[in-house]
């Protein structure tokens, strides 16, 4: 059975990219506004076949601050070779100097994550199967980072013939529930999940993940697994940002068509439950996602006075091929990332602004800022707000993120009469603990400034609705100063 880094590339980036824009892990809070840059090498990315390989990755920055002059470097040294390296297609970004690749991926935004295939790798004639060193990725910012123990990721290397036996781990997740029992607030759910060994050889170790969307939170704190989210803890109250993403290793071997199931198929005790906070937005149907890949043991301290998450799984059945769980919501999945659903009810979000304040921008030119604030208590998908210049006065934007000119959607025009912008989803409520989301724009005065100024602003999303729509529109008057 053939499982080389390209056929995982192909089945996996999808869905890993899903994983970093929908619910991207990250660490629980930051002493400091800084970004915290990531980056992970797909399952399987250092296995070559005949075929070749296209290594892939995802980098991420799940800080505070976004980051600037992004590069990664793969260190490809320590390979002989028997693998030949080049750019991958018409790839702008990145170059190969020797045994390694350098990637410019520029800016990244907070809570924002890129996949990235820089390389192919293809065999020498006659190449010996076998191991041979390892791929090294290394992300590096402008900025210092929060957490640099993740700005590296290794990658084993391994030349197959493709007709050696591999395990092929399945993630088998149920929905947490049903569009007709919704959850909300205060209310809690079990996690039914379970690994089948879809390969052809033993699956020795693995890891298994488990990512909720905003507003849930993982109950169980187990000492042995890595507990990460988006935002800090939101300060109590009902309100849930920490944890919604938990990584587990299991050295346990599974033989070819055994399935592991995390939870006990005679009771029904599961291993994880999600419990719900105030700030879960409904209703919608909100992704989740459930992984489980291989993995070599990352040797992790056990932290805390938990129980232990290895001793809870070596309690349970192993059921043989053949054998599914009986009497538990049914299980999907065919592949090593399977999302599922949380159905919510409905709940309601205050999205207002702060009063503009000016302050001199050059010549004939005024600037002013304001503040967006999410009072919830349900977070909010992306929140978009449109700014409309006073008469005589234009917006003169210069390269605007999340912009564009009023009637031209992806356009920003020099000077504009309006604005429409759009914030990064999602935008949680100010529990969460995040920076303040503080807007800045430039007017151009081309005659004495009248009146039509404003700014509005509005949450968007499928799930939620606003409460207060009277914060939600400040008129943008210029002061005398600031007139011809």
């Amino acid at each position: 059975m053939m499982r080389t880094s390209a056929n995982w590339s192909r089945s996996l980036l999808s869905a890993a990219v899903i994983a970093v824009v929908a619910l991207p892990g990250a660490p629980a809070a930051a002493a400091a506004n800084l970004p915290d840059l990531r980056v992970a090498w797909d399952p399987g990315a250092g296995t070559i076949g005949p075929p070749g390989a296209v290594p892939g990755m995802v980098v991420n920055n799940r800080g505070t601050a976004a980051a600037t002059g992004v590069t990664v470097t793969v260190d490809l040294t320590s390979v002989d070779d028997r693998v030949r390296i080049a750019i991958a297609g018409e790839n702008p970004i990145c170059a190969l100097a020797g045994r390694v690749v350098t990637c410019d991926v520029g800016t990244l935004e907070t809570d924002s994550g890129r996949p990235l295939i820089p390389m192919t790798l293809t065999l020498a004639e006659g190449a010996a199967p076998g191991d041979n060193g390892a791929m090294v990725a290394t992300v590096a910012g402008d900025q210092a980072d929060q957490d640099p123990a993740s700005d590296t990721a290794t990658a084993p290397v391994r030349i197959v013939t493709g007709t050696e036996p591999e395990p092929s781990p399945i993630a088998l997740v149920a929905d947490l529930n049903t569009a007709a029992r919704r959850v909300g607030p205060g209310q809690r759910r079990p996690v039914y999940a379970a690994v089948r060994n879809d390969g052809d050889a033993p699956l020795t170790g693995f890891r298994v993940s488990v990512l909720l969307p905003i507003g849930a939170a993982l109950v169980e704190r187990y000492r042995d697994c890595a507990y990460s989210s988006q935002f800090p803890d939101g300060g109590g109250r009902g309100y849930r940002y920490f944890p919604t993403q938990v990584e587990c290793h299991l050295s346990q071997a599974l033989a070819p068509g055994e399935t592991l199931p995390l939870f006990d198929p005679a009771t029904g005790t599961a291993l994880f439950h999600a419990r719900f906070g105030r700030n879960l937005s409904g209703p919608d149907e909100l992704p989740g996602l459930f992984v489980a890949v291989p993995e070599q043991d990352p040797h992790r301290p056990d932290s805390g006075d938990g129980p232990s998450f290895a001793e809870a799984v070596r309690r349970l059945p192993v059921l043989a091929a053949g054998v599914t769980p009986d009497g538990r919501p049914d299980l999907h999945g065919d592949q090593a990332m399977t999302p599922f659903s949380v159905f919510t009810r409905p709940n309601r979000f205050d999205i207002t602004l702060t009063r503009p304040e000016f302050h001199p921008a050059g010549p004939g030119s005024v600037g002013f800022q304001f503040q967006l604030v999410n009072n919830g208590p349900s977070d909010s998908g992306p929140v978009e707000y449109v700014v409309t210049a006073p008469s005589g006065t234009v917006l003169t934007q210069a390269g605007a993120e999340e912009c564009h000119t009023l009637g031209r959607p992806g356009t920003l025009l020099p000077e504009s009469a309006a604005l429409v912008c759009t914030t990064p989803a999602p935008f949680p409520t100010a529990r969460a603990g995040t920076v303040p989301h503080l807007r800045n724009f430039v007017l151009d005065i081309k005659a004495t400034p009248g009146a039509g100024g404003r700014i509005a602003v509005r949450g968007t999303g499928v799930g939620s609705t606003e409460s207060r729509w009277s914060n939600n529109v400040r008129r943008l008057v210029l002061p005398s100063a600031g007139r011809r």
